[in-house]
């Protein structure tokens, strides 16, 4: 009884030390990898809206890119940052403006100012000043199964999430 005592000591022992062995000290950027990409896996990419959901529900289910394409406006509503200058083709006009990217995923945007061609159309499902309203208004962003997510509110001061493919 003694030998099957000890034997099962030395067991646990080496249990436990192969445990401690294999789990990842402190500071070593383990939780950063749960975490995600950071902010570069994002930049130097155009991406393509795709998406708002809302929790309006004349927001939620409104955006269409075959709409867009049904008006001759595919190449409407892309985003790109770069180096601490975001822009791209909203409805009809180009955009662009200076933004900030923050611990813990945070994206604070400053006004958006863009070209100012008069548009023979303009989509129903998302007007151009709509979208820069969002923009101005991010806080937050997520690369979630290879898609952008922008956490933002609209103008008056619903949650809403712009979803962006990479183009």
């Amino acid at each position: 009884m003694k030998n099957i005592s000890k034997n099962i000591s030395i067991i646990l022992l080496a249990v436990v030390l192969a445990v401690s062995c294999t789990s990842a000290p402190a500071g070593d950027g383990a939780e950063n990898a749960a975490a995600g990409p950071g902010f570069d896996g994002i930049t130097g990419i155009e991406w393509r809206l795709v998406g708002v959901s809302s929790s309006a529900e004349i927001a939620a289910a409104r955006f269409s890119r075959r709409e867009l394409a049904e008006i001759g406006m595919e190449n409407a509503y892309t985003l790109r940052f770069d180096e601490g200058r975001l822009g791209g083709t909203a409805a009809p006009n180009g955009y662009f403006a200076p933004y900030e990217e923050g611990a813990g995923k945070t994206l604070s945007v400053k006004a958006v100012a863009g070209t100012l061609m008069a548009g023979i159309r303009e989509p129903e499902s998302l007007k151009e000043r709509e979208y820069f309203v969002y923009l101005e208004n991010a806080g937050r962003w997520d690369l979630i199964r290879n898609q952008l997510h922008i956490y933002t509110r609209d103008g008056q001061g619903r949650e809403a999430v712009l979803i962006f493919d990479a183009g």
